[in-house]
């Protein structure tokens, strides 16, 4: 028995039909030769089911021709059904061609631009003389006969891997409590389910639980198998807007495109990066979360959220333009860049009503009436961070009694500045003293994202830094201040790769309190980082995660007064070595 030649899918606008017909002409040739079988939606036959009929044929298909122009482009069906299901089957063998055929803006759509396009110099058929556009088409019959010289007649089979590809230690560790938000969790569940969602994001201020709720929520996406989903990848850019200055997703995009498998050339342009990353995520259903995406956002003023990275700005309009899977923000600002636009939901993470706010402080040792466990939730605006605060204040300075909330120190400071939390803080402040625990905390101050332990033991050398590092040199004394910041819920609840981590308002309270009443020590732990920064990789790194301790040394020199030099020694000799420019050309 004779098997069947390979089918060829024509994708197209019937606006351009004469185009396919010169196309299918060329074909033709091969057809008879049964090197292949052309299909196109003009073969569907009178009174048949035309949906059924096309999704067979591309599911039949070896070869996908995509006839690109502006109507191609602008057509619902086409962009909604036909591409994004043919664009997903190239990961089981099927072949996609896109010809461009008139004029249009297609190098400014992602998975078009990161694309081998025909004619080989992208230029339109329709720019061409008759004869010439008519060479090229003849052209490409041939190259798809060679593509298929060989090769069966039927694809093979798409099989799911079992197990997805998994990526979540960059995810921040949130800690154990977690109370309501049921709501806010179906919301999720009917994210990842529904395919009119391509990318979710949860608003709020900072320390309101937005990255505790996706935890929460990818702990029981993993118990469930991970629920369909082929990739997994989530990454945090922590600083969650203590320090937007230099904020950058360079290192983001880089891990990324080593991560989904790129091996292309190097790709210079962020916007294009961007492009791309997105083009890699499609191609499998992938849950990718990020986390903390504020600092790469434009502050409350004019551009109100937008974001100021080209890569992430390309990489979330595209998503959020066509997605198979979900992109899971979480962010202090609405994300303006998508706001409104189909395929893009916006979560405000309101407080925690009365009632959870209450369990939590009960879940953390505060004993009291109900009545009066509801009072303080309210009195502290349901706010996530300063609740946890709250309660390990209140049990371990206040015999966990609630009615003594009123001992928590007053702060002239609104909720959106995390008024809450710093009024806990500073309660927390007054109590610890002119002792290691402050110290260490004034420490993490330094930093606005973790701190890895060579950093910490840099700090922690001799000669102690006066008021800043004093007394920290002993080890069992160190481990025991830390148990009880953690017990505190002032420092992370586990050591980050052998370092250490606080919320970021935390880090954000202490760093300026440090910096107002001792700003020598300020400057000094910054210089002690500077130093060692710049020791921290080789003179002249080759690869972005080796530059990285070259810009933290940039941003601990210049707080240490030392600009001049940090600008001559380290960014210009070391990340672009001159006239190289080479941290952005290579």
């Amino acid at each position: 028995m004779t098997s069947e030649p390979p089918k060829v899918f024509i994708s197209y606008s019937h606006a351009d039909e004469a185009w396919k017909d010169l196309l299918v002409k060329q074909l033709k040739v091969l057809e008879l030769e049964d090197v292949l079988e052309v299909w196109d939606d003009r073969r569907i036959a009178a009174g048949d089911d035309w949906l059924p009929a096309i999704e067979e044929e591309m599911a039949r298909a070896r070869v996908a021709l995509f006839l690109v122009s502006a109507d191609f482009l602008t057509s619902e069906f086409i962009r909604k059904k036909e591409v994004p299901e043919l664009m997903e089957r190239r990961s089981g063998g099927l072949r996609v061609i896109p010809v461009i055929v008139d004029s249009c803006p297609w190098r400014r759509v992602a998975w078009l631009a990161a694309m081998q396009c025909r004619p080989k110099d992208g230029k339109a058929l329709a720019l061409m003389a008759d004869a010439v556009a008519n060479a090229a088409l003849a052209e490409l019959a041939e190259e798809i006969a060679d593509l298929l010289d060989g090769e069966p007649a039927t694809p093979s089979p798409i099989t799911p891997a079992t197990e997805p590809r998994v990526s979540i230690a960059k995810l921040p560790a949130t800690g154990e409590h977690f109370v309501a938000r049921e709501a806010e969790l179906a919301r999720l569940d009917t994210a990842w389910d529904d395919e009119a969602t391509n990318v979710i994001s949860f608003v709020a201020m900072g320390g309101a639980g937005k990255s505790a709720l996706v935890n929460h929520w990818l702990d029981a996406v993993a118990a469930d198998g991970w629920r369909g989903a082929e990739r997994v990848l989530g990454w945090s850019f922590y600083s969650q807007g203590t320090e937007s200055a230099g904020a950058s997703s360079e290192a983001f995009t880089e891990a990324a495109l080593e991560w989904l498998g790129y091996d292309g050339e190097p790709i210079l342009s962020p916007w294009k990066k961007g492009e791309v990353v997105a083009r890699l995520v499609r191609e499998r259903r992938t849950l990718l979360l990020l986390d903390g995406l504020e600092p790469l956002q434009h502050p409350p003023g004019e551009q109100t959220g937008r974001l100021k990275d080209p890569a992430l700005q390309a990489l979330v309009k595209e998503l959020a333009a066509q997605n198979p899977g979900l992109c899971v923000i979480s962010t202090r600002l609405e994300v303006a860049d998508v706001a409104g636009r189909v395929g893009a939901a916006a979560v405000d993470l309101d407080r925690l009503p009365p009632a959870a706010g209450a369990e939590l402080l009960r879940q953390l040792g505060v004993e009291g009436s109900k009545r009066e466990l509801r009072k303080a939730s309210e009195e502290f605006g349901g706010h996530a961070l300063a609740l946890a605060l709250l309660g390990t204040y209140l049990r371990d300075v206040c015999d966990g009694d609630v009615r003594r909330r009123s001992e928590v120190a007053l702060l002239d400071q609104g909720i959106e500045q995390g008024g809450h939390a710093r009024r806990v803080m500073k309660s927390y402040e007054a109590w610890l003293g002119e002792g290691p625990e402050l110290r260490v905390l004034r420490l993490m101050g330094l930093f606005d994202r973790p701190a890895d332990a060579d950093a910490i033991a840099a700090l922690r050398a001799d000669p102690p830094i006066p008021g800043l590092t004093d007394g920290l040199g002993d080890e069992t004394r160190w481990r025991q201040v830390l148990a009880r910041l953690r017990q505190a819920r002032l420092l992370a609840p586990a050591e980050v790769a052998g370092g250490l981590d606080a919320h970021p308002l935390v880090r954000e309270h202490f760093g300026e309190r440090l910096r107002d009443e001792d700003p020598e020590a300020w400057r000094a732990g910054h210089e002690r980082l500077y130093e060692h920064y710049k020791q921290a990789t080789d003179e002249l790194p080759e690869t972005l995660e080796a530059m990285m301790p070259l810009y933290a040394a940039v941003v601990h020199g210049c707080r240490a007064g030392r600009v001049q030099e940090s600008f001559d020694d380290v960014y210009r000799a070391r990340i672009h070595r001159r006239d190289e420019f080479f941290s952005l050309m290579k």
